[in-house]
């Protein structure tokens, strides 16, 4: 299969990738490529499907209708095959790391990060994190609850902009206005002690004085 077939952006996948492997180490940019290949493997499936409600409309009727799915091409599906394999390293069945990241799989910046957090953890203690780039907020965020040495002390998620919404990545498109919402009102009731910011103009659009929190950047 062409890569035009497959619309894969290969050069920014790989400048993403790099960034990410900068930033938190060789799992987290492991864990951006499952996550991105397995959103665009499951945009092909379901474009390869008939719109619903024209499948709706032929049941309506009682008329006998064949698979009009469009065949999916043996390359999608060796790799949707492959992600499946992968699946218990980087995801359960809520999305969540199943694995413990050990630090050694983690670069020294976030080592750092892990050492700031533990002499920071407190009942009281919520923190914000600043990265270059949405996957790395989004990696980042699954990451650290797995850490051995944070267990139990950080409940984080990922606040980024809206982005290109019509990207065939979710992790480039960025958030919904709805999910930004609810993760403000997380971190406002302590539901969430960590979050992680794409930039500082994002912070300052969904900080305010309410939000009394310690600044850590990464």
């Amino acid at each position: 299969m062409s890569s035009q077939e497959f619309d894969v952006p290969w050069e920014k996948i790989f400048q993403r990738y790099i960034v990410t492997l900068l930033s938190i180490g060789p799992y987290g940019a492991d864990l951006f490529l499952y996550l991105d290949f397995k959103q665009r493997i499951h945009n092909i499936i379901h474009q390869s499907r008939p719109p619903d409600p024209f499948v709706h409309e032929i049941k309506q009727h009682d008329i006998e209708m064949e698979d009009l799915s469009i065949p999916l091409a043996a390359d999608v599906k060796e790799i949707d095959t492959i992600l499946s394999e992968y699946q218990p390293f980087f995801t359960d069945q809520s999305g969540d790391v199943p694995i413990p990241v050990p630090l050694h799989w983690c670069t020294p910046k976030v080592k750092v990060l892990v050492d700031t957090l533990r002499e920071c953890s407190e009942s009281s203690f919520q923190g914000i994190i600043f990265v270059e780039q949405r996957q790395v907020a989004s990696c980042l965020a699954k990451i650290l609850p797995q850490i051995p040495e944070l267990q139990g002390l950080i409940r984080c998620a990922e606040l980024v902009g809206h982005g290109g919404q019509n990207s065939g990545n979710m992790q480039a498109r960025g958030m919904g206005l709805a999910r930004q919402q609810d993760v403000v009102q997380s971190f406002r009731d302590k539901e969430i002690n960590l979050r992680q910011f794409l930039d500082f103009a994002v912070a300052l659009h969904f900080t305010d004085s309410s939000d009394s929190c310690r600044d850590i950047c990464s």
